[in-house]
């Protein structure tokens, strides 16, 4: 029996017969459809054959059941079925459309023409066999009622047999074997009921994801759009409302005007992502401040944890070069994660580049001075008093985390309601919050969080492990051999890479975001600003979010442990 259970709202004549069926003997071979849906019926718009019984050897039977203790037809030839209104539509003409759109059905899709289909009427709870007299719309053999439900078997091979006999005596002829065989009866069955399934594919998942995003974030033109009468603008608002987004639209409207500009970042990874988005646009140089102050000052980097030298040193000798230079300055400035350049001789030396300088020239920042401010927070006092006044635009409408990762950095960050709402659309997915006993637990757990993510259909590309720690995070220390050559260290030139996971600090990868985001190595911290980076980390993921660390290290930053 296929379905092998009846709906529940089934008439109680297809219920009858659907169990006397599904319990007769003999008919062990025997496939019996029941509701078969017919959309291309001859007569409407779609219909249904109550039952199509494929019996191997004896042909194909099609069954109109009719469930009403009284049956009949009056003289003016309406047909009388129980309690509803009178119709002229016969049931046997109904049962021979059906089986007319099977047959076309078949022939078409399998060039069937010699398996015999038949069709009757079974007046299950009426004895209209005994009422009834013959008709010329019917044969005798076409009406089967409450009696024949005895032995079920037996009347259909009856039935199959006398239509062969009445199809003969019209000058039909048949093959010797009036089948259909067992393949033949399994591929009738598979054609007019097949199995199927519709499983959405990785790729699907992530051509759906990055068309939702584009659309989204086309919206976030608009804040361009209402702002575009003024030369200086800052546009600040919490991770994930499309900032970045919008300064790299913003440098193309300018250099569509045929300006000479300059995008400036603070991180090396997300100024290579810049670079790569705004390749082939005229009059736009990208770069990082620091690079930018390296190539001005004419020296070579020296070890990352000198700080004198990046913070007082090399600004002082990339001003004193740019001061004494000879050379065109910018028509306009924009400047990325603005709040991570607020130091006053950074200013300085972008000052010097910028036609006007930062007071009166056309600037453009974007930035989050409430979540994202990883030094003393006096960034944004600072940049009011060398670049001020600016058109202030504040943008909370994230278009980047799905509502489920949205809200754990709500929880995270210095405002209750960071976001006016979530444009994502919500797929059930939660974040996983892990607990780890100690670091051989924490690799067990990281490679875990990999599968699982990959199983839910991520590349490995699209997965990115966050750490607070740099050279001692779970992902740099890992001990597991297949993880070791799969990670890829995004300071040592980790681009997105098939076949890779990239792994950074989390500050490292400020500013640019992933599909499936593991933040580990989540402990007890002294550091206030540690609930501002965990906050950065956890804006990163797009679409998944998996953390791990230790119970006392969630209950501190508010987060629900597993």
């Amino acid at each position: 029996m296929i379905p092998p259970v009846l709906d529940e709202a089934a008439p109680p004549g297809e219920r009858e017969l659907f169990t006397a069926l599904a319990t007769a003997a003999g008919t062990e071979d025997w496939i019996v459809l029941h509701g078969l849906r017919l959309s291309a019926h001859p007569t409407q718009e779609r219909g249904e054959a109550d039952f199509v019984v494929v019996a191997p050897g004896h042909g194909v039977l099609v069954i109109e059941v009719k469930s009403h203790k009284s049956v009949g037809r009056d003289a003016s030839g309406r047909w009388l079925l129980g309690r509803s209104s009178p119709t002229t539509r016969s049931p046997f003409a109904q049962a021979d459309a059906e089986k007319f759109a099977i047959v076309s059905y078949l022939s078409k899709r399998m060039g069937i023409t010699t398996v015999h289909v038949e069709s009757c009427v079974w007046f299950t709870h009426a004895p209209a066999r005994r009422e009834f007299v013959d008709s010329i719309e019917w044969q005798p053999w076409q009406l089967l009622d409450m009696a024949d439900l005895v032995d079920v078997a037996d009347r259909i091979v009856h039935i199959l047999a006398a239509g062969r006999r009445h199809r003969a005596a019209a000058g039909h002829t048949w093959p010797e074997i009036v089948g259909p065989d067992q393949a033949t009866a399994h591929r009738i069955v598979s054609e007019l009921k097949p199995a199927m399934q519709a499983e959405v594919r990785p790729a699907d998942l992530r051509r759906a994801r990055k068309e939702e995003l584009a659309r989204l974030l086309e919206d976030q033109l608009l804040v361009l759009d209402s702002l575009a009468g003024n030369d200086r603008l800052l546009v600040t608002g919490p991770a994930g409302c499309g900032k970045t987004f919008l300064a790299l639209e913003a440098a193309r409207l300018e250099s569509a005007l045929g300006r000479r500009g300059l995008l400036v970042c603070y991180n090396h990874a997300i100024g290579e992502y810049l670079k790569g988005e705004v390749a082939g646009i005229d009059g736009l140089s990208v770069t990082t401040l620091h690079d930018l102050m390296l190539t001005a000052a004419g020296v070579a980097p020296v070890a990352l944890d000198d700080r004198s030298f990046w913070e007082e040193r090399l600004p002082q000798l990339a001003w004193e070069a740019l001061a004494t230079a000879d050379q065109p300055r910018y028509d306009y400035l924009i400047v990325d994660e603005v709040q991570d350049l607020c130091r006053r001789n950074y200013l300085d030396v972008l000052d010097l580049l910028l036609a006007s300088g930062l007071g009166n020239g056309r600037c453009l920042f974007f930035g989050d001075f409430d979540d994202q401010v990883l030094y003393d927070g006096s960034e944004k006092a600072l940049l009011d008093e060398v670049a001020g006044p600016l058109t202030v635009f504040r943008q909370k409408v994230n278009c980047r985390n799905t509502p489920g990762i949205a809200r754990v950095a709500e929880s995270l960050a210095d405002s209750q309601e960071a976001y006016a709402r979530y444009r994502r659309s919500d797929d059930g997915a939660i974040p996983r919050v892990s607990v780890y006993r100690d670091g051989e637990h924490q690799q067990q757990l990281l490679l875990e969080a990999v599968q699982s993510l990959r199983d839910d259909g991520f590349d490995l590309h699209e997965i990115v492990v966050l750490s607070r720690y740099r050279d001692a995070s779970a992902a740099a220390t890992t001990t597991d051999p297949w993880l070791r050559q799969t990670l890829l260290d995004v300071r040592r030139g980790g681009a997105v890479r098939k076949g890779r996971i990239r792994y950074s600090t989390i500050h490292s990868f400020k500013g640019l975001e992933a599909s499936a985001v593991i933040i580990t190595d989540v402990t007890e911290s002294t550091r206030g600003p540690y609930f501002d980076l965990l906050n950065v980390g956890v804006t990163r993921a797009r679409d998944r979010l998996v953390m791990l660390g230790t119970r006392a290290g969630f209950d501190q930053h508010g987060l629900t442990s597993a």
